[in-house]
């Protein structure tokens, strides 16, 4: 039988009118002054003190406004003990029972993705690390798919007793998939390992504030050449104990220094692939990379014809944009294919300063880039301290060196 989602939408916006007075104009300010929340939460949000002058002002203060609602309204949230306030008892029945009922189903924090959209503002979604489908009521997705498209969503949302609405700003992904989050959760947590998925969301449950600085990126787009490889990095380790490389040099060009062999794939380890295994011997690891999934599978196919039985697992896949947010929310820098830097020599300071100023110009052009659409070459100029004309030159030979 169909839901009657007419029926359904008319709960929805009861629950969203007792909620503006619920929580928006009381529970909030009455959670910071009775549990000192306010200094819980200013810590938190200081650690990314430098990602927040991002955001315009006042949606900073609906960050604040959710991480204080999801402190009271999550599993075993603040709100079960509020119940049994005197403040608490003596408001109107209807906000009582609000709370009482969220008390009963905890509001939680997903990144999801859409399977279906049955009727106007409805959206049949599934926790990516969960696993959970549900069904969500939400004007502003549907908004936000009219203007642009979406990969991933992310969301504090709540149970209303028909279906899930959200609370807060949204967290639309124009670039990012289940795998980035989960590797800016490994970042995050460099001394934890995440035996599974569900891991992963607990720990988004538990410390949501980083993630919430993801809504930084929201915009960046997929990376891709104009063959259509869309640009990763792929990394999988696999331990190995011997390799004869001299039998290798048929199919792999083969350099080696410090203890460890790089093995480019002939006729794949150049632009776009990259495709290259390097094998540290005192380790016995042998580690496959590449920057685009054909590059992968070509490097995984040839290991495996010639007898390794290595399976098609990577332990980290992620969008380029993903790893540059995640440097910079986490300010650290992240080294992903460490072995490349002893075939390399390092840059004079002066090298290096012009390669970061390119990498910035790149990364302010591609929004533009990836919608078809020209760079605003004057501000990447000022941005950068480049002149007009370098820019211009230099992301003309850089998009048609990509394909672009």
């Amino acid at each position: 039988m169909m839901p009657n989602y007419e029926e359904i939408k008319s709960i929805c916006d009861r629950d969203m009118k007792i909620s503006r007075e619920v929580v928006d104009d009381y529970l909030i300010y009455y959670a910071a002054r009775k549990d000192k929340l306010e200094k819980e939460m200013f810590r938190r949000f200081d650690r990314f003190s430098h990602i927040l002058p991002k955001f315009d002002p006042a949606d900073v203060n609906r960050f604040y406004a959710q991480y204080l609602s999801h402190r009271i309204f999550k599993k075993d949230g603040l709100v079960n003990k509020y119940l049994n306030h005197s403040e608490i008892k003596d408001r109107r029945q209807e906000f009582r029972d609000y709370l009482r009922h969220y008390a009963e189903n905890p509001w939680q924090f997903s990144f999801s993705v859409i399977l279906d959209n049955p009727y106007e503002d409805f959206y049949k979604m599934e926790d990516v690390f969960t696993g959970e489908s549900f069904l969500l009521y939400s004007p502003a997705t549907t908004q936000t798919l009219q203007e642009r498209s979406v990969t991933l969503w992310f969301n504090l949302r709540c149970f209303n007793g028909a279906c899930w609405q959200t609370y807060g700003p949204i967290g639309a992904f124009g670039g990012f998939d289940p795998d980035d989050i989960y590797f800016f959760a490994t970042e995050l947590n460099p001394n934890k390992d995440f035996e599974d998925d569900m891991e992963v969301a607990a720990d988004i449950e538990e410390n949501p504030v980083p993630y919430i600085m993801l809504y930084s990126g929201a915009q960046q787009p997929v990376i891709s050449t104009k063959a259509g490889d869309r640009m990763l990095y792929i990394l999988a380790e696999y331990d190995i104990e011997s390799l004869d490389t001299s039998k290798l040099t048929a199919y792999f060009n083969r350099e080696y220094n410090a203890d460890v062999y790089r093995l480019g794939l002939k006729e794949w380890d150049q632009h776009p692939h990259f495709a290259v295994a390097y094998y540290d011997e005192p380790e016995q690891l042998l580690s496959l990379t590449a920057v685009t999934e054909r590059g992968f599978d070509a490097l995984l196919e040839q290991f495996n014809k010639l007898g390794f039985n290595l399976t098609n697992d990577p332990d980290v896949r992620v969008n380029p944009n993903m790893l540059m947010m995640t440097e910079e929310i986490l300010n650290k820098e992240v080294r992903l294919f460490d072995y490349e830097r002893l075939f390399k020599a390092d840059p004079e300071p002066e090298e290096q300063e012009s390669m970061d100023k390119l990498n910035q110009a790149m990364n302010m052009a591609l929004p533009a880039i990836n919608a078809g659409k020209e760079p605003d070459y004057r501000a990447i100029a000022q941005e950068t301290g480049m002149s007009e004309n370098e820019v211009r030159d230099i992301l003309k030979q850089i998009r048609n060196n990509l394909g672009w």
